[in-house]
């Protein structure tokens, strides 16, 4: 999804275009750096 998204960012004109792409990457990078802590948040908790 967000290599969609960059390619609409880096291929458009339309502003509406450019402001959804750039929410759909920030939430695809957010989504991953959130799972990516959550799991190694996890790792350190005692079971």
């Amino acid at each position: 999804m967000a290599v969609i998204a960059l390619d609409v960012l880096l291929s458009t004109d339309n502003v509406q275009y450019i402001v959804a792409a750039l929410a759909v990457v920030f939430t695809c990078v957010g989504l991953f750096w959130f799972f990516k802590q959550s799991d190694a948040m996890r790792r350190t908790m005692p079971d």
